[in-house]
């Protein structure tokens, strides 16, 4: 049987979710099919200012994962990271937006 995932209404096949993720998503995250996310990975879509007078505030971007990347254990995608299709994320990694 396959494994199906619904993120947003959308289905997505033979996605793998570990344990322990941290998904915070009100900037969105997207993944393509056949994406395995290892265990305690933290995908993170909102960012504070910079400014200390202002750093109070908060600005969403989205993550995007494309299709059959492999994310490794304890590994981190801040908001606006991209993955694209094929890619592997080693382990504890972190991914930045350029």
């Amino acid at each position: 049987m396959k494994d199906v995932l619904y993120l947003a209404g959308t289905e997505r096949k033979d996605v793998f979710l570990s344990t322990s993720c941290h998904f915070q998503d009100q900037g969105g995250i997207t993944t393509g099919d056949g994406t395995l996310i290892g265990h305690n990975i933290v995908l993170a879509t909102l960012n504070h200012e910079i400014d200390p007078e202002r750093r109070q505030h908060t600005n969403p971007a989205p993550i995007v994962i494309g299709k059959n990347v492999w994310i490794g254990a304890n590994a981190t995608a801040t908001p606006g990271a991209t993955i694209s299709g094929g890619a592997i994320v080693a382990a504890e990694a972190v991914v930045t937006f350029p």
